[in-house]
């Protein structure tokens, strides 16, 4: 089996720095509760990693989020996570004197710079994103005003803008390619509009390596967890373009065991950002025993 592994790989730059933020705060706080608020990252493997260092991951989709907040107290530490926060929260955590950090990826706050920026200057911003992501939530939360979502699913509801020109930002684990179409339907109703690119870097690679694959093959395998926006997307542009092969979106080699391999020749890997190398090393080592 020829096995043809798609650079970059594994952990993105964020995903590495949050991860290493939370242990260097877990030895100075050893002594305080330590809580990450909401997925560190999507990825269910770290999820457990953090447990056995003794940090707990609170899932805020299914709790009161306000009174949750509230009941922290000076012997806890929160950790929000790298998709963002609004700011508000943490004015919550300063009112009961709890300490918090903040491991935002640093190219996702730098998109939500450039939304304050543009609202500060008075554009009406269109944020193109899932209604559900942090990012999106997050990034609603800088403005009660001027500041509307065009939701992956719903779209949006263009008489709510005033503007001729409103600015538009995305999240940034979104696909380039399916941002083609929601730009020209913005564009169809606000020709004057202004985008901002801020799709991640490191997601852009993954996505156009996926689509510029240039040895044929039998098997694509895509690594990351079902909640990963930006896996997600990988596996959506890969179905996409190669109807006519096998893709398999897993997240660990047991996963892939409950599939009949013997017969593939060449297999092309990619991964998510969130995905470790632990666990594409695993599937890869799986892979070389078949025959």
């Amino acid at each position: 089996m020829n096995i043809k592994i798609l650079e970059p790989i594994g952990y993105c730059f964020g995903v590495n720095r949050a991860i290493n933020e939370v242990k260097d705060i877990k030895k100075k706080y050893f002594n305080k509760n330590i809580f990450i608020f909401g997925l560190l990252i999507h990825n269910e493997a770290i999820i457990n990693y953090m447990n056995k260092l003794g940090v707990t991951t609170i899932d805020i989709t299914k709790i009161n989020i306000i009174k949750r907040l509230h009941e922290f107290t000076p012997y806890d530490v929160v950790i929000f996570t790298a998709h963002g926060h609004p700011k508000f929260y943490e004015d919550i955590l300063k009112e009961n004197g709890v300490t918090f950090f903040s491991t935002t990826c640093p190219n996702v706050d730098k998109n939500y710079s450039l939304i304050k920026q543009s609202l500060d200057n008075k554009s009406e911003v269109i944020f193109v994103g899932d209604k559900n992501h942090t990012e999106s939530i997050t990034a609603l939360s800088l403005s009660s005003t001027n500041i509307y979502l065009y939701d992956l699913k719903d779209k949006l509801d263009y008489s709510r803008i005033k503007s001729t020109n409103p600015t538009i930002f995305s999240q940034t684990t979104l696909s380039k390619y399916e941002l083609i179409n929601i730009d020209k339907d913005i564009k169809e109703h606000f020709p004057n509009a202004k985008f901002v690119d801020e799709v991640c870097d490191v997601a852009r690679l993954r996505q156009d390596n996926i689509l510029n694959i240039k040895d044929d093959f039998d098997l694509l395998i895509i690594i990351g967890s079902h909640s990963s926006s930006n896996t997600n997307k990988l596996d959506d542009l890969a179905k996409t373009k190669y109807k006519n092969k096998l893709i398999l979106f897993i997240n660990s080699k047991n996963e892939l065991k409950e599939y009949d391999l013997k017969d593939i020749k060449n297999v092309v890997i990619t991964s998510g950002t969130s995905t470790s190398l632990l666990d594409i090393n695993k599937i890869v080592d799986y892979l070389k025993t078949i025959k």
